[in-house]
């Protein structure tokens, strides 16, 4: 369980971490997935070539799997989530439905020496597409992973590449108009509407939340930051947690700005009371 306490002139994280190995869970190192174009259903972010079949370890036609409506000759910036920025280069590549190569669009190879930690870390690439029509085709990302056991990590999109841009290529948030492109719904921008922020002032987050930009380098930047005691969509729903002790858990600075605190939780059970270090309280279990 995550608690998260905001304060506006303070952001503190308060971290609550189950040991879930406890309970025989094991952790799983994550990767890579597309984000534009949309990863194709189920888009996990740990396919790769040691667990999964080739070509995506997803395979194509699943129930309610995205479709991205790309314009032919168009440039696009190529976004994908990172969870683990694994060492090594990474390639995408335009292939056909029956996953014949069409195009490589981009290889980054880095260089012979160590690369620097914004190599490792980088998210988007700026791809040209054919001024060919592709229908029923996909982009595929493949990601190194030198320290796997040189492993490749893989995404698939689906895409249809059209000559003749209609509603479809707006990402089903905004509507195409001739010579201007999509003109884009509330929160949404980008060329095709792609990305979506949370608000755009505080009035978005309820009287309960403030609208923050986080600087981040991904959608959402601005996001909602909810008050103590309220969290969920416009900071409205209200929860049960209003005050957080913080002797029960160990703290570090990150910034001026922001501390983190962290627990985890070892419970005993002494005739039916959960004790901690600060106090006993009586439970029903």
């Amino acid at each position: 369980m995550t608690a998260i306490a905001i304060s506006y002139a303070k952001v503190v994280f308060v971290a609550t971490v189950v040991l879930l190995n406890l309970l025989g869970f094991h952790v799983v190192e994550a990767h890579v997935k597309l984000t534009f174009p949309t990863a194709r259903k189920y888009d996990l972010d740990f396919l790769d070539s040691k667990r999964t079949v080739p070509p995506c370890g997803m395979p194509a036609g699943i129930p309610g799997s995205p479709v991205t409506t790309l314009i032919a000759g168009s440039t696009i910036n190529a976004t994908w989530h990172l969870a683990y920025p694994n060492k090594g280069g990474y390639t995408i590549e335009l292939r056909a439905s029956n996953n014949d190569l069409i195009q490589v669009l981009h290889i980054y190879k880095p260089r012979a020496e160590a690369s620097t930690e914004a190599d490792y870390l980088r998210t988007h690439q700026t791809l040209v597409l054919p001024a060919k029509e592709c229908i029923h085709c996909l982009i595929r990302l493949l990601r190194d992973a030198e320290e796997w056991d040189n492993s490749t990590q893989w995404s698939c999109a689906d895409v249809d590449i059209k000559q003749v841009p209609t509603d479809e290529v707006c990402s089903g948030h905004g509507t195409y108009q001739l010579n201007m492109g999509c003109s884009c719904h509330i929160s949404f921008s980008g060329k095709y509407c792609q990305y979506r922020d949370e608000c755009r002032a505080d009035f978005d987050c309820g009287p309960h939340g403030k609208c923050i930009d986080t600087q981040s380098s991904s959608y959402p930047k601005l996001k909602c930051f909810c008050g103590n005691g309220w969290f969920g969509e416009h900071c409205a729903t209200e929860s049960p947690v209003k005050e957080i002790n913080h002797c029960r858990h160990t703290h570090r600075m990150l910034t001026d700005a922001a501390n983190l605190y962290w627990r985890i939780i070892r419970v005993l059970l002494v005739n039916r009371t959960s004790l901690d270090s600060c106090k006993a309280v009586r439970k029903s279990v």
